[in-house]
C-alpha cells in the first residue's frame, strides 16, 4: 500500500479559466472540467498522477493556507475519491501570499507537515512517495530535500516533459550521534 503526498498549487484553476472562458470556477465547473479534459492537460498535479498512480494507492493533497489552493486541493481530491481512491487533503499553515508569513513560518510549516505525515503513513506500513509537482516553486525544493533526507522518493514533472523524474532518496544518512558529541560548538 502506498500514498502519496501531493503539494497542490493553483494550475488547475488557471487551466479552467482559460478553457471555459470563466472568472472564477466553482466547484461544479472544477469537477466537470475535470471529468471532460485529458488528466494531461487539466493540472500539473494530474498529470504528475496520471504516471504515478496504482490500484489501492491514497492521496494526501497538501495545499497552501489560500482559497484558491484549498479550492484545488478540495477538486482533486473528490475527483480522484470519485475514481474509487482514499483521499484526503491537508492545509499548510501560514503558506499564503503574505511574504512575510510565507518565509518566516509557512516553508517551515510545510516541512513540518511533510514530516508529520511521512510519520504518519510509514507508522501505518505504508509505502510513501513525494508528488512535488504542484505549488510554489520553494515548495518543490523543500519537499525533495524532506524527501531525500527522509528515505522519500520524490516525483516531479514539468509541463513540457513527457515522462515523470524520480529523485531518488540519498545513498548517504545523517548521524545524530556526532551532533550530540560536537554540541557546545553549535
Amino acid at each position: 500500500m502506498r500514498t502519496i503526498l501531493t503539494t497542490v498549487g493553483t494550475s488547475l484553476l488557471g487551466n479552467a479559466r482559460h478553457d471555459l472562458q470563466v472568472e472564477q470556477p466553482n466547484a461544479h465547473q472544477l469537477a466537470n472540467y475535470l471529468r471532460h479534459v485529458d488528466v494531461i492537460q487539466t493540472s500539473t498535479e494530474t498529470n504528475s498522477l496520471s504516471r504515478l498512480l496504482q490500484e489501492h494507492d491514497q492521496m494526501i493533497f497538501l495545499c497552501s493556507q489560500t482559497p484558491e489552493g484549498k479550492q484545488c486541493a478540495e477538486a482533486l481530491a473528490q475527483y480522484y475519491k470519485n475514481a474509487g481512491y482514499q483521499t484526503k487533503v491537508v492545509e499548510v499553515p501560514d503558506l499564503t501570499y503574505t511574504e512575510s508569513r510565507f518565509k518566516m513560518r509557512g516553508l517551515q510549516s510545510l516541512v513540518a507537515t511533510l514530516i508529520d505525515q511521512i510519520r504518519r503513513e510509514k507508522a501505518q506500513a505504508r509505502q510513501v512517495l513525494i508528488n512535488a509537482t504542484g505549488g510554489f516553486k520553494a515548495e518543490i525544493a523543500y519537499a525533495t530535500l524532506v524527501g531525500l533526507l527522509f528515505d522519500v522518493p520524490v516525483y516531479y514533472i514539468h509541463e513540457a516533459f513527457r515522462d515523470i523524474i524520480e529523485m531518488a532518496p540519498t545513498p548517504i544518512s545523517w548521524d545524530y550521534s556526532l551532533l550530540a558529541d560536537y554540541e557546545e560548538w553549535v
